[in-house]
C-alpha cells in the first residue's frame, strides 16, 4: 500500500506537491508568510514555488498576493474523475449499498496523514448520485483512514505523521486502535457512526457507511457483524469489477 521512500527523494517535488495540497484545500485564500511559517520552510522558497504553480494555472493569485485553486486543478480534478478506475467501478455498488442499509456510503482514500472521499448521500435527503465529501480529513480520525493505516506498519504510520508536520495526533494511542483494525479487519470512526473495510489486494482504498446527521447515528455492537459483512461483499465486488479487462 505504502512504497519505499527512494535512496534520494526530490524534495523540491515534495515541498511543492505540500504547498499545492494546502493552498488547494485551504477554506480561503492563503498567502506565502502564512505557508512558510505552517510548513517551516523560508518565505522565498514558498514565494518561488507557488509563483511557479501560478504560472502554470494550478493555483490563482489573488489582488491581495495570496493563492486560491487555479483552472488547472480544475482540469486535473476532471481528468482523474474520468479516468478513476476506482471510482468507476464504485459507483454502482455504492448506489446499491446506500439503497439496502439507509445510509451514506463512502469510497475513501488516504494520502499524508489526511483522507480525501467520495459518497452516496443521505437517504432521502438528497439526489441518488456520487458527490465529492469534505476535501481533507485527519486520518486518525476517520473510519477509512483507520482502516487504510492498518495496511501499514507502525513504523510507517509514524514516519508518515512525522513527515505532516501541520497535521499532528496521539500516535501511541492511535496505533493501539490501528492493531484492534488489524485483528478485526475493519475500523470505527472517532465518532462511533463509521465503519471502514478496505478494498483490494493489495489495498487501494477504504469502503465505509456513515450515519453521522442522522437519528440513531451510533452504530451498536449487535449491528456490526451484519454491516461488516455488507460492506466487505461490496468491497469484494469493486476489486472484482476492478480486476476485468475495460470493454472495448
Amino acid at each position: 500500500m505504502i512504497e519505499r521512500k527512494p535512496a534520494q527523494p526530490n524534495q523540491s517535488i515534495v515541498d511543492g506537491l505540500m504547498l499545492l495540497q494546502a493552498a488547494v484545500g485551504a477554506r480561503q485564500p492563503v498567502g506565502c508568510t502564512q505557508l512558510a511559517r505552517e510548513f517551516n520552510l523560508d518565505v522565498t522558497r514558498v514565494n518561488r514555488i507557488l509563483g511557479t504553480f501560478a504560472y502554470l494555472g494550478m493555483l490563482k493569485r489573488t489582488r491581495s498576493r495570496k493563492y486560491i485553486a487555479g483552472p488547472g486543478i480544475h482540469v486535473l480534478a476532471a481528468m482523474s474523475l474520468h479516468g478513476s478506475q476506482l471510482v468507476q467501478c464504485a459507483e454502482p455498488h455504492m448506489k446499491a449499498l446506500r439503497a439496502s442499509l439507509k445510509s451514506d456510503i463512502y469510497v475513501g482514500v488516504l494520502w499524508r496523514a489526511r483522507v480525501t472521499y467520495f459518497r452516496f448521500g443521505r437517504q432521502g435527503r438528497e439526489p441518488a448520485m456520487l458527490r465529492p465529501g469534505t476535501l481533507l480529513m485527519a486520518a486518525h480520525d476517520s473510519g477509512i483512514g483507520r482502516i487504510l493505516m492498518a495496511q501499514m506498519t507502525d513504523d510507517q504510520v509514524c514516519a508518515m505523521y512525522g513527515e505532516c508536520g501541520d497535521i499532528t495526533c496521539d500516535t501511541g494511542a492511535l496505533l493501539a486502535v490501528l492493531a484492534k483494525a488489524r485483528e478485526k479487519g475493519y475500523a470505527m470512526g472517532i465518532g462511533g457512526d463509521t465503519l471502514a473495510v478496505p478494498i483490494g489486494t493489495p489495498v487501494i482504498a477504504g469502503l465505509a457507511l456513515s450515519r453521522r446527521g442522522l437519528p440513531k447515528a451510533k452504530i451498536l455492537a449487535r449491528e456490526i457483524p451484519a454491516l461488516v459483512q455488507s460492506l466487505r461483499a461490496a468491497a469484494e465486488a469493486i476489486e472484482a469489477d476492478m480486476a476485468r479487462p475495460p470493454i472495448g
